[in-house]
């Protein structure tokens, strides 16, 4: 397969440790880290707390991408979608592309914005000390021809 179709969704990492931060009265930098250690499966260390408390973001989340793989399906002439890829910081969420497969019965991978990007000397470097994904859109808009 290949990409035929991209859309951002506005609702995104941060709105989930937003959450996180307002249900147990946390700092944001403390409710991203339980964000990311507990992950948006179910969990049994904290007793589905964290998965409760992100839930209603995480369904504004699901119904975007239902509206948008309806409109791949209805709109677009290649078909039903056969897969989706995650970009962005929220897409390191432990258990989201499990989720997301679980509920659109579709493959779910995360998508690297630099798979395809040539890397020279001291910028190689950097790569390897942050995380691309969150430059997903400023890569994209850099890559982007007119």
């Amino acid at each position: 397969g290949r990409l035929v179709f991209s859309q951002s969704i506005g609702t995104g990492s941060d709105s989930f440790s937003k959450a996180i931060a307002t249900d147990f009265n946390l700092q944001p930098a403390q409710a991203s880290q339980y964000k990311m250690k507990y992950g948006v499966l179910p969990n049994q260390q904290d007793g589905g707390k964290i998965h409760n408390s992100i839930k209603p973001i995480l369904e504004v989340v699901l119904n975007e991408i239902r509206k948008i793989l309806g409109f791949i399906d209805t709109r677009l002439s290649y078909g039903s979608p056969q897969g989706i890829f995650l970009s962005g910081n929220g897409a390191l969420l432990p258990g989201l592309p499990q989720y997301m497969q679980s509920t659109f019965q579709l493959p779910v991978s995360t998508l690297d914005p630099l798979n395809k990007v040539k890397l020279k000397g001291k910028v190689e470097d950097i790569r390897n000390h942050i995380s691309p994904m969150g430059y997903s859109v400023a890569i994209g808009l850099g890559l982007k021809e007119e």
